[in-house]
């Protein structure tokens, strides 16, 4: 969770990128559903700042993952 939380304090793209980077050991299956599940909570609540940050983010790692995994392969 304090990973996450670090992640979510980053706030713009190319600082988050490079926290993507600096901890993809880290960037696991766990992570993601974790950061997902955080998405559709902050999207329910009342703080729109806050779930569209959230999304961001989520968008982020996710196409950081996917561009992770095309390499790999």
């Amino acid at each position: 969770m304090e990973l996450i939380e670090n992640f979510l304090d980053v706030t713009n793209d190319e600082a988050r990128q490079k926290f993507l980077q600096d901890n993809q050991d880290q960037i696991d299956e766990g992570f993601m559903e974790l950061l997902a599940n955080l998405a559709v909570q902050t999207g329910a609540g009342q703080d729109k700042e806050l779930a569209e940050r959230v999304m961001a983010a989520n968008r982020q790692a996710i196409r950081f993952v996917m561009q992770r995994n095309l390499r790999s392969a």
